[in-house]
């Protein structure tokens, strides 16, 4: 009767052992680490070919003053970039800031002489264009033209902190006046699109209380500039003559974060 008695007990516990035992222990999605588009540029005043690697990884071939390259996903935070010339001499070693979820460019710049603190001004430009989550379209009629300062101090001048001024070639007016343009920034402006516009990089030289404006001249291009699309003018080169590098670019897909 006694063996009766303590089977049922021990039955019952088989069971909520059993029970126990096949409950689904619940998951967890790994932590998803924050990224960036990021894509890189060679802008630099005297090195023909940069190799850049980011966390020792794959090398990364830029050609001066080429287009940057193709947007490519990059963990966001300080990664480390590791870039040489076509002769294995290291030119930059150092962690860059990556933010979160922002489209970057990232243009290597300046005048290359290693070890020489006086003379060496290589370094980099970024310039964040957006987010990934949400979409950077023009308005519309409109075209963005950004330009970029990215000729450096050399040898014999010094960089030039330039005053743009946008031409309607049409109109033969200027339409858009953007000043303090310093070397490595960038500095743009919203117009009507499918219109040609002369840019020049210049340096005001009137004062404030004379009646006509008076400029140096130091570059110009002239482009037509198309509805619906961002552009990036680079002045790369001496800063007292620079030449011009003209980019035309779509809305880049939106993506989640």
């Amino acid at each position: 009767m006694w063996s009766k008695f303590f089977r049922i007990p021990a039955l019952l516990l088989l069971l909520v052992v059993t029970y126990y035992g096949c409950v689904e222990e619940p998951t967890i999605d790994p932590v998803k680490r924050p990224y960036t588009l990021l894509r890189v540029a060679n802008f630099s005043y005297n090195v023909d070919t940069v190799m850049v690697s980011i966390d020792n990884g794959a090398v990364i071939n830029l050609y001066k003053n080429q287009l940057p390259s193709q947007y490519f996903e990059i963990q966001s935070g300080k990664r480390n970039f590791l870039v040489k010339n076509s002769a294995g001499v290291i030119l930059y070693n150092d962690k860059i800031s990556i933010g979160s979820y922002e489209e970057i460019t990232l243009s290597f710049t300046g005048y290359s002489k290693p070890g020489d603190d006086f003379l060496n001004t290589f370094g980099f430009a970024q310039y964040t264009n957006g987010v990934v989550y949400l979409f950077e379209g023009m308005g519309k009629d409109t075209t963005v033209i950004q330009c970029a300062n990215f000729a450096p101090d050399t040898p014999t001048d010094s960089s030039i902190k330039y005053t743009v001024l946008f031409t309607d070639t049409t109109a033969k007016k200027v339409v858009k006046e953007v000043a303090s343009l310093s070397y490595n920034s960038y500095a743009g402006a919203a117009l009507p699109g499918n219109k040609t516009y002369k840019i020049n990089f210049a340096k005001l030289t009137s004062g404030p209380t004379d009646v006509v404006k008076k400029y140096d001249y130091y570059g110009d291009t002239t482009y037509t500039f198309d509805t619906g699309y961002q552009y990036f003018v680079y002045g790369v080169g001496d800063p007292k003559k620079p030449y011009f590098v003209v980019e035309k670019n779509s809305p880049l897909a939106i993506r989640s974060k």
